[in-house]
């Protein structure tokens, strides 16, 4: 009885975390650009992702060399990630494009990177005023197997940024 107890708690955990994990990493946006201009509350968890780090020191100059914007999604059984074309916006404004885009297995995510330094010599960036800002991701990505099946992805992503910018010593 036990063990049929702790199978059951087991099969509930498995189910909810599954429930909670985004099935269609898709956002098929109308009009990415306009897509800026809706008011944002009708943003749901499979239109968010993750910037790390969450807060982005304009004269960093420490180890990491991108910014990553993750999401998550799944990757259909044999396809890989064959091409992308994503870019990243603060407030509207662009500020990077991708340079890498890739996929973990183990955690379904996808993460696309963006040159940290690029983005710390944006003008709009190095202009802005410190604090929060909107982040948004938006583009495409294509999924490809060995039969040379190709599966395109449009999509927008939201999350917010903290700005921080040091005075000189």
């Amino acid at each position: 009885m036990k063990i049929l107890h702790i199978f059951f708690a087991s099969l509930m955990l498995v189910l909810v975390s599954c429930s909670m994990q985004d099935q269609n990493p898709t956002t098929y946006a109308e009009d990415a650009l306009s897509e800026k201009s809706k008011d944002k509350s009708d943003i749901t968890l499979s239109s968010t992702m993750s910037v790390n780090p969450y807060k982005i020191v304009l004269n960093a100059k420490g180890n990491f060399d991108d910014i990553q914007c993750q999401f998550p999604g799944t990757m259909p059984s044999g396809y890989s990630i064959s091409g992308f074309d994503l870019e990243l916006y603060f407030n509207d404004n662009l500020v990077a494009e991708a340079e890498s885009f890739t996929y973990c297995y183990i955690d379904n995510i996808y993460f696309a990177g963006f040159d940290r330094t690029e983005l710390q010599n944006n003008s709009y960036v190095k202009n802005m005023s410190e604090g929060e800002a909107d982040a948004m991701m938006t583009g495409t990505y294509t999924l490809s197997n060995s039969d040379n099946e190709t599966l395109t992805f449009e999509i927008t992503k939201y999350d917010v940024v903290y700005i921080k910018k040091p005075g000189k010593k």
